[in-house]
């Protein structure tokens, strides 16, 4: 009676999840893991703590023209 009632127990089927993840930082390597997760059918949520995506990689144009990033690392 126990082996039958142990066979059906491991026969029963496994429920289907919803794989989502969080992924914090929406910088080159935020935004490339999103990518990825997404492309893998995972729900994904992206959080940024500015009103832009791109981390350090920043483009200023408010002089006219192009001006390299605005938080160089090693600018003091």
């Amino acid at each position: 009676m126990e082996s039958q009632n142990q066979s059906s127990f491991f026969s029963l089927e496994r429920k289907q999840f919803t794989r989502s993840v969080i992924v914090i930082g929406g910088g080159f390597a935020g935004i490339s893991a999103a990518r990825a997760l997404h492309d893998a059918s995972i729900q994904v949520v992206l959080l940024e703590s500015r009103d832009r995506l791109g981390g350090r990689v920043y483009t200023d144009y408010s002089f006219g023209c192009m001006v390299s990033a605005k938080r160089i690392p090693w600018q003091v």
